[in-house]
């Protein structure tokens, strides 16, 4: 087990690199990196929990190598917190592209750690979540696995005798063999359909199926722990803004189809339903008059749980109530940065996103 937390420092000026590590190398192991090249070669050698990251240096710079961080998937989860002294006007680009804090230097030394420890204890949050529910999602899964493995034995050893019983059809007590025997390989099959479900209720499989919001759910936590795992569809008739949401979603790898009216939305909703590759999140751009009757509509077709709908506005403190009396679980204020997106859908997919809640961008 390490003894300190990993920091990677990236920077090209080491004047720099010395200041925070003489902030930070009590608490973490600083490593350090001249140029994009460099960090890139000790993020693929050694486990790093967090990289502050200038943006300006030779070759290649701090936008490169986090976008080269958030586009591998054994790198995106680490936060990155970028720095600069030349340019105010960097810090939205650089948390579009998927940075999780900004600071600008000079910078007090008390700042920089604040924002260091609060990206970390989420960090760290995440890890021990994620980590908790693979343990217990593994034990689930090996239990259901040795259960469907005694049945599935019963079941051989049991058509096998029933083969041997055929061999006299005049023989009245081999006929009563095989009625026995068929009788006890319906049960087995009634046994193994009856299995438990991931939460570990009494229900059939086939209960869960016909509910569908449970058994949707289980899967969604079960399986969709990563971003190209989800599915989204957004709703937006202004072609400019749908643009622009569908590009972050592409580079974050999220599969994502678009609508720009109520009616194509229900449709497409309710055919991916049926093909079984259902929606997990629709985006609905609340500038459009007709998004409250459209939410509506969603909480009254499809079971609650099915679906995570999520408004966008420009105006959330005039719209909130609205909203989320409407069936709204979140809201996203405009201009939505990629940084805040990409947290949005990894706090989605670790389950610890609670429900009727709205987010400062």
């Amino acid at each position: 087990m390490r003894e300190k937390t990993v920091m990677l420092v990236v920077d090209d000026m080491e004047v720099n690199r010395k200041a925070l590590r003489s902030i930070f190398e009590n608490e973490y192991e600083v490593l350090e990196a001249a140029d994009g090249e460099e960090a890139l070669g000790i993020l693929g050698k050694r486990q790093v929990d967090i990289v502050i990251l200038d943006i300006v240096m030779p070759g290649l710079d701090g936008a490169g190598v986090l976008r080269r961080m958030r586009a591998d998937h054994a790198l995106r989860e680490i936060p990155v917190l970028v720095k600069t002294a030349v340019d105010e006007n960097m810090e939205a680009m650089m948390l579009e592209r998927g940075a999780d804090d900004f600071i600008f230097s000079p910078y007090e030394p008390a700042v920089v750690m604040y924002r260091v420890r609060n990206l970390m204890q989420r960090y760290r949050f995440r890890k021990a979540l994620y980590g908790q529910e693979e343990s217990e999602h593994q034990k689930k899964r090996l239990t259901e696995e040795e259960c469907v493995r005694q049945v599935s034995e019963e079941i051989i050893r049991e058509g096998q005798a029933l083969l041997e019983c055929c061999g006299n059809e005049t023989d009245e007590e081999n006929w009563n063999m095989v009625r026995m025997r068929a009788a006890r390989i319906l049960a087995l099959a009634r046994r193994m359909s009856e299995a438990s479900p991931p939460d570990g209720s009494a229900k059939t499989v086939a209960e869960y199926v016909a509910s569908g919001s449970e058994w949707r759910r289980e899967v969604f936590v079960r399986e969709k722990r990563t971003l190209d795992g989800l599915r989204v569809l957004l709703l937006d008739d202004n072609e400019l803004t749908r643009s622009y949401h569908q590009s972050m979603l592409a580079r974050l790898g999220v599969r994502c189809c678009h609508t720009a009216n109520g009616a194509d939305t229900m449709h497409e909703l309710k055919q991916a339903q049926m093909l079984e590759d259902g929606y997990d999140i629709i985006l609905i751009s609340w500038s459009m008059t007709e998004a409250p009757g459209v939410v509506r509509e969603i909480r009254n077709v499809f079971a609650e749980g099915d679906i995570f709908i999520v408004g966008i506005t420009g105006a959330q403190e005039n719209e909130e109530a609205q909203m989320l009396a409407s069936g709204v679980d979140y809201i996203l204020e405009k201009p939505v940065y990629q940084a805040v997106l990409y947290r949005f859908l990894t706090d989605v997919c670790g389950g610890i996103l609670q429900r009727k809640r709205s987010v400062d961008a």
